[in-house]
């Protein structure tokens, strides 16, 4: 199942795979959709959905790995350039330019080290 693609143009379909297991599975995508969010769920519905989202944070876990593997490097420089850039475009204080507060840090470490 790793590595097919969706289309011609190498669409990953991971997310399509996911939700055609889910409902071979009979559990569905969206098991909150007919529950109130506040609070009247039973205590069984709740240890439910503490599972499924258990389950959930492991499907994307894999997905990120695989996802990870397939990585080339041009393409990961590339997404590094672009988070680099996105970190510069935020506006900072002339005071947050002139301190960080990275200094009292590491000195504070430092102390706290020595003991």
């Amino acid at each position: 199942m790793a590595g097919q693609r969706c289309s011609s143009e190498g669409e990953n379909c991971d997310g399509e795979r996911l939700v055609a297991r889910r409902r071979r599975e009979g559990r569905g995508i969206d098991p909150m959709t007919e529950k109130d969010y506040a609070g009247k769920m039973t205590r069984q519905d709740q240890r439910a959905y503490v599972r499924r989202w258990v389950e959930t944070g492991q499907m994307l876990e894999e997905i990120r790995w695989r996802e990870l593997r397939a990585l080339d490097a041009a393409a990961a420089m590339g997404a590094s350039d672009h988070l680099i850039e996105a970190a510069l475009l935020v506006p900072l204080s002339s005071g947050r330019r002139e301190w960080s507060g990275l200094v009292d840090l590491q000195d504070l470490l430092r102390r706290v080290r020595s003991k």
